[in-house]
């Protein structure tokens, strides 16, 4: 069941868990987190700038090391930017623990977050992780650090010019991105 938006009742999901929702939530992995952390961009997160109310499972956080990134995402917590969880029922305990057998603690959380929730899901993991949450939420509850750039543009909250020096930033770091600008992502309707 997809429940990335309700009224504020309850409803069960396919794997038991069960969900409540008022807005949508993304549950946000570390790989998206520290990317906007070394382009200290997290207001890009905010719920106001990327239309969701961004979600950061505790074994996520515990990823979030570096003294300079760990402050930046303690200050986004005291500003509301984003938003602390953990788990909240058996089922979700159930779920991580089957889960962390075959992939990070980080990544099962969210994961575990985006089933038992019905919340989508932020991560620049690759495969096999990529694959494993495709065929648990589905591919259009999965959005990644480009997709959430080109949102903030389209909203308004970036420029081009301003995405694309994060482009740089963030290859510094060795996230690469498979264009030249994010002009291209635009006109490929991204």
């Amino acid at each position: 069941m997809n429940n990335l938006r309700s009224t504020g009742s309850s409803s069960v999901t396919a794997s038991g868990c069960t969900t409540t929702n008022t807005t949508i939530s993304v549950a946000c992995d570390a790989s998206v987190l520290i990317n906007f952390l070394n382009i200290d961009r997290m207001d890009i997160l905010a719920e106001d700038v990327s239309r969701y109310r961004s979600v950061v499972p505790a074994a996520a956080d515990a990823e979030v090391t570096r003294p300079t990134q760990r402050d930046r995402l303690d200050l986004a917590y005291r500003e509301h930017i984003v938003y602390k969880a953990g788990a909240e029922s058996v089922q979700e305990l159930i779920e991580f623990e089957q889960l962390t057998r075959s992939m990070g603690k980080g990544e099962a959380a969210c994961l575990v977050l985006a089933m038992c929730r019905g919340w989508m899901l932020a991560s620049d993991e690759g495969n096999p992780f990529r694959r494993m949450a495709i065929e648990r939420i589905g591919e259009n509850r999965l959005i990644g650090t480009v997709a959430i750039i080109v949102a903030a543009i389209k909203n308004g909250h970036m420029t081009v010019p301003e995405a694309d020096d994060a482009k740089t930033s963030l290859e510094e770091y060795r996230f690469k991105m498979p264009f030249e600008s994010f002009a291209e992502r635009l006109r490929d309707g991204s």
